[in-house]
């Protein structure tokens, strides 16, 4: 399997500071989408509120992808992450 954002976040995906994070990966309800734990990790610190200003400084693209991928804002997002097993 392979993460569904791997080409939309080429760039972000080749700068892994843990590339063993690109093998886990999984549905993610967000989405509706196989996307990796890097990635997921990434969307669920933009979507929470008090780690959304650090995030998103440094992977603002990240929001730009989830947003578009699933019409949903962070709040909305951060409600499905804070539930989501996955992580």
């Amino acid at each position: 399997m392979n993460c569904a954002l791997r080409h939309s976040l080429k760039e972000e995906h080749e700068k892994m500071t843990n590339p063993a994070y690109a093998s886990v990966v999984f549905h993610c309800p967000v989405l509706n989408r196989q996307i990796c734990l890097w990635c997921c990790l990434h969307l669920s610190d933009l979507a929470d509120p008090m780690k959304r200003s650090y995030a998103m400084t440094n992977f603002s693209r990240y929001a730009d992808v989830a947003k578009e991928l699933s019409g949903r804002d962070l709040d909305s997002i951060h409600q499905t992450c804070v539930y989501c097993r996955n992580r």
